[in-house]
């Protein structure tokens, strides 16, 4: 019968890597990390997460050779459920694997996902007990010129808020992208796997969410979602969906370490901002509009009007996030900057 079947792991102390054999095709995926670290209790856990998503699209069971903790198991059970209810050409696929039988871990502080941007340093912020921070470089489509920046970046503002930082490189999408959509579906599994292997006991995990509550829409990190990650070892909080995206930079602002280190953009080649797509110039409208723009440094392109008339908003989530800088920018009274936006909402499909 056909299936993802999921081999045992091969673990050196500072990565971890699989091969998945999907109907057929055999793909091996890596997660390596920039510092040694203790062994996961259950490697399953790490993989079983990824592991659905192809299942679901080929509409086959999941086989896992080692072993996952029986939270995970059931959790990621009803995920299934609410990925197919977003999506119906997913079906939930039955998973097959040894259960642990393992004890749990120490107890340590608990570790959160950071970018550097708007949401995951507002999660901070909002947990200031966060000893450990999380980044994960996509090797495959993070620019390497970018790589570097956003590893100063980092490394600067973990040693400014005394914290560590652990990257993990990832090589993971090799198995997600051809079956499902990175932002709406994927993400937040994907950040899961990295954390699972790397947190070192039983941890708390707060993942930062991108939209409020009264926008929610399927997305790969959701309140309804991420919580079904949760496994023996680690406890998954989505964290943020009270706070608009202007609520959180005003947060964000008022902390000079976090602005100095923002860094929002995904489409730059050779920069941590180009100061140009719709996500640069929707975090530098809220910096403007809380009075900080000129102090959040990663950002050196002029914010101007024309710019902002002409926004390419490409999907309803960009929409949301355009006019709550309208409503945001009403308030502060400038309306030049409103209705600048206006046009761009008016402009797209």
């Amino acid at each position: 019968m056909s299936s993802v079947k999921v081999a045992r792991t091969t673990f050196d102390g500072r990565s971890a890597r699989v091969v998945m054999d999907v109907a057929g095709d055999r793909v091996e995926i890596s997660l390596e990390a920039n510092r040694r670290f203790r062994r996961p209790v259950a490697f399953g856990d790490v993989w079983l997460p990824l592991a659905i998503f192809p299942a679901m699209r080929l509409g086959v069971p999941v086989e896992l050779a080692d072993p996952v903790s029986s939270k995970r198991l059931e959790g990621v059970l009803e995920a299934q459920r609410v990925l197919a209810a977003w999506d119906d050409t997913l079906t939930p696929q039955a998973v097959r694997a040894p259960v642990t039988r393992r004890a749990p871990l120490r107890r340590r502080p608990p570790i959160q996902l950071m970018t550097g941007g708007v949401d995951s340093s507002f999660t901070l912020l909002e947990h200031p007990e966060t000893v450990d921070l999380l980044y994960m470089h996509d090797v495959l489509h993070e620019p390497p010129a970018v790589r570097e920046r956003v590893d100063q970046q980092l490394d600067s503002m973990a040693r400014a808020l005394r914290r560590r930082v652990t990257k993990v490189d990832s090589d993971i999408r090799r198995v997600l992208d051809p079956y499902a959509e990175w932002g709406s579906q994927t993400h937040g599994a994907a950040l899961v796997a990295a954390a699972s292997l790397v947190a070192e006991g039983r941890r708390t995990l707060y993942v930062a969410g991108s939209h409020h509550y009264s926008d929610l829409e399927p997305w790969g990190s959701h309140p309804v979602l991420d919580h079904l990650y949760s496994s023996g070892t680690l406890r998954v909080v989505h964290s943020g969906a009270h706070a608009t995206r202007p609520e959180k930079v005003r947060a964000v602002a008022r902390d000079a370490v976090l602005t100095a280190h923002l860094r929002v953009c995904w489409r730059s080649t050779d920069a941590l901002n180009c100061g140009r797509c719709e996500k640069c110039l929707r975090t530098m409208v809220a910096l403007e509009l809380a009075g900080a723009l000129g102090t959040a440094t990663t950002f050196d392109v002029p914010l101007s009007l024309d710019a902002l008339r002409t926004i390419e908003i490409a999907n309803e989530s960009e929409r949301v996030f355009v006019l709550e800088n309208i409503r945001a920018a009403r308030s502060a009274g400038r309306d030049d900057i409103a209705e600048a936006l206006a046009v761009a909402v008016g402009a797209s499909p």
